[in-house]
């Protein structure tokens, strides 16, 4: 397992927005960023991503996650 110093260290030095846009067409809306969620068969942007808090959401099943706990 990975420890949360080393995690922390990954975070700080990542953007979430990069890595996410990696797998997911995001747009930006406000300061956030939404895009279809990957997770389900999504015909309307419910995925959004946080660069503030460093963390991805899902809408519908209102689940949240950063990258280090999906």
């Amino acid at each position: 397992m990975i420890d949360k110093p080393t995690i922390a260290r990954i975070m700080d030095a990542t953007n979430i927005v990069d890595v996410v846009s990696e797998f997911v067409s995001l747009k930006k809306r406000g300061v956030n960023y939404i895009g279809l969620c990957p997770f389900h068969n999504d015909s309307h942007p419910s995925f959004s991503v946080s660069p503030a808090r460093g963390i991805c959401h899902v809408s519908p099943v209102e689940r949240e996650a950063t990258p280090s706990t999906s």
